[in-house]
């Protein structure tokens, strides 16, 4: 079926890791949740690793719940680097709600929540938290998000605001 088998999944990704160039591509297009959850992406190129979103949202499109099997986060965090801020922020912000934007979002949020901080995101996290439109784990995920930004920042301005309009009813 053109993906490797489950026992192979480890060597397969870390294959992809060791690879370069079109190997590479083609190696994330056949299993891109297998060499983000058994392989490391944080040394990827910046085009790479825009080749496993757009991998991921391949695979979302296909089945949503293409992560059912393996809901692991913490290996997305290696995709949170700081050359990526700019495209998270486009995934973010999109308006798509279709459930394969929603299921790529909620990678986009776990690597958030595991990688490098990102405060320049803090108002694309806000707008997931206050929209009722998104799945109501990413939404849980974005709040994470949020209260690990405002830790590091020793601010919690934001989360203030956000629990008083939850408290008044503004935000669901």
């Amino acid at each position: 079926d053109g993906v490797p088998v489950p026992e192979l999944r480890g060597l397969y990704a870390w294959l992809a890791a060791m690879a370069t160039g079109d190997l590479r591509t083609e190696l994330i297009k056949h299993d891109p949740l297998g060499v983000v959850l058994y392989g490391d992406v944080r040394n990827f190129t910046r085009t790479d690793k825009l080749t496993l979103l757009e991998a991921l949202s391949a695979e979302a499109r296909r089945y949503t719940f293409f992560r059912s099997q393996d809901w692991s986060s913490q290996p997305f965090g290696a995709l949170a680097t700081v050359d990526m801020e700019a495209d998270f922020r486009a995934l973010l912000s999109s308006p798509d709600r279709s459930p394969a934007h929603l299921a790529l979002v909620d990678c986009v949020l776990d690597a958030l929540t595991h990688g490098q901080s990102m405060p320049g995101l803090k108002p694309e996290l806000e707008s997931v938290i206050r929209d009722a439109s998104y799945w109501p784990g990413s939404r849980k995920e974005a709040l994470r998000g949020l209260f690990l930004l405002e830790e590091r920042a020793d601010n919690w301005q934001s989360s203030l605001a956000l629990l008083q309009d939850v408290s008044v009813g503004k935000v669901e």
